[in-house]
């Protein structure tokens, strides 16, 4: 499960992690310093990051056939584009434990004229009266984790930005659609 943990980490940033005996050196110990049976804690720091090619040969497709789903990122190594939404109001990105939808968002739109529905199986977002998401997820969500913001996205325009967080965070790849069985 350390391998999670540098996913999240900023260069420079440092985590404290803790490892039960079972996971760490179990009964057998690691000489004098480490007794058998001991919970051990490593302190970290991220250094700097090797940037991994998933377009090179390891990710691309064979002979045409499908890719093979097993292969794929997943959990919070699921990082990158996700899509679009075909009507242009709305971009998508796979952020690892979250999927973050971005909607331009007019000056006068405000908190109040914004609706939400977080389920576990379902969406629903409506901005001024329009419908903007509703649907069933691509994975299952953790409704109590998924929220929206008003913020201005790298390009200075004011945005609504609609945060996804996946049930199984560690074992999930989202699909190649944001929603299904949408009603927007």
């Amino acid at each position: 499960r350390s391998s999670s943990t540098w996913a999240t980490m900023w260069k420079g940033e440092r985590a404290l992690l803790t490892i039960d005996p079972e996971l760490a050196y179990g009964p057998q110990g690691a000489g004098w310093k480490i007794p058998p049976n001991a919970t051990v804690q490593f302190d970290i720091e991220l250094l700097g990051v090797e940037e991994i090619d998933f377009t090179g040969p390891d990710w691309a497709y064979e002979d045409d056939a499908e890719v093979d789903e097993e292969r794929l990122p997943v959990g919070r190594a699921d990082v990158g584009e996700g899509g679009s939404d075909p009507a242009g109001r709305y971009s998508w990105e796979r952020r690892g434990a979250e999927v973050v939808v971005v909607a331009p968002l007019a000056q006068d739109v405000g908190p109040l004229q914004i609706q939400h529905s977080f389920r576990p199986r379902h969406v629903s977002v409506v901005v001024g009266g329009e419908v903007l998401l509703d649907g069933t997820p691509g994975c299952e969500l953790e409704f109590e984790e998924c929220f929206w913001e008003i913020d201005y996205n790298d390009k200075g325009e004011r945005c609504l930005f609609v945060h996804l967080h996946k049930m199984d965070e560690e074992g999930v790849r989202w699909p190649d659609v944001l929603l299904t069985e949408s009603a927007a």
